[in-house]
């Protein structure tokens, strides 16, 4: 065989790798996503995680009071629910108490939750 048609197997072949390659890099993220959730949290929503310390994007739920204008789309979640006050314009996040080490923590950076009807 000629060196062309060496390098057209070859290209051939380097092109078929690649796309696998590729192929299941896609097919890993699916499966951590599919395992470990998706990684575009959703804001309002509350994960358990394995630690006492809040990670960004998170918020430990302690109950604390957070600024209505610094947290607009939070609050449209959450309103006075687990507390707060209109006149100080405070609302709080859910007080849940931490389980041996771990934390629950509610996501304050993240998609804003819509429904499909």
């Amino acid at each position: 065989m000629s060196n062309l048609m060496w390098f057209i197997i070859w290209v051939i072949f380097s092109i078929i790798i690649g796309l696998a390659v590729v192929g299941t890099m896609g097919l890993i993220k699916e499966l951590k996503n599919s395992m470990f959730g998706n990684d575009d949290p959703i804001l309002g929503e509350i994960r358990l995680f394995p630690w006492e310390h809040e990670i960004e994007g998170y918020l430990i739920c302690d109950g604390r009071s957070l600024d209505m204008e610094q947290n607009v789309a939070l609050y449209s979640l959450l309103g006075f629910h687990y507390g707060g006050s209109e006149e100080e314009k405070v609302f709080s996040i859910p007080y849940l108490p931490a389980v041996k080490g771990m934390v629950y923590a509610i996501c304050i950076d993240g998609r804003y939750p819509i429904s499909k009807m």
